[in-house]
């Protein structure tokens, strides 16, 4: 039940998702255990976060941390291969693992970007986009967010580079 929000700014970024997990069972129900989980990692140049499926997330943060020094683009190698290795173990039948995406920050010369990993059909390979500048993303479990529309849009005419504060 993954909600995250992402703002990248002219200097900076902000990011910040919920903490729950939900299960969906063999029959179709949602369990939501108890325990709190990060949804943002860290890795040597920023964090990492997404949504879908947690195993394929957590797998695709820890393959791409086991190798040191590669390039962040490689993301997309590693998100592929965590989701090949789930789909192997579980099956191709499950939306939730077939839509995961990720999105990581790094630093270059101009400050703090956002990248996101996505595909738009579980066929086609992973993408690789950076956030414009002043741009919110919000990746939510239900793509349905006509519930938060005046509230983004309320957000979005307030943004401000963090030099002004």
């Amino acid at each position: 039940m993954t909600f995250i929000v992402a703002i990248q700014l002219n200097d900076s970024i902000i990011v910040a998702s919920d903490n729950k997990i939900a299960t969906i069972l063999e029959d179709g129900t949602l369990t939501y255990p108890k325990e709190n989980v990060s949804k943002i990692h860290s890795w040597e140049n920023g964090i990492v976060t997404g949504t879908g499926e947690y195993n394929v997330i957590i797998n695709a943060v820890r393959l791409f941390n086991n190798f040191k020094k590669l390039p962040h683009h490689y993301f997309a190698d590693c998100l592929d291969i965590s989701r090949k290795l789930r789909e192997f173990k579980i099956g191709t039948d499950y939306y939730q693992v077939a839509n995961t995406k990720i999105m990581y920050s790094t630093y270059t010369e101009n400050g703090a970007q956002l990248y996101r990993v996505e595909s738009f059909d579980p066929n086609d390979k992973y993408l690789v986009t950076a956030a414009e500048k002043m741009d919110i993303t919000v990746w939510m479990f239900n793509p349905k967010i006509e519930t938060i529309t005046m509230n983004l849009k309320e957000l979005y005419d307030g943004l401000k580079d963090r030099d002004i504060f």
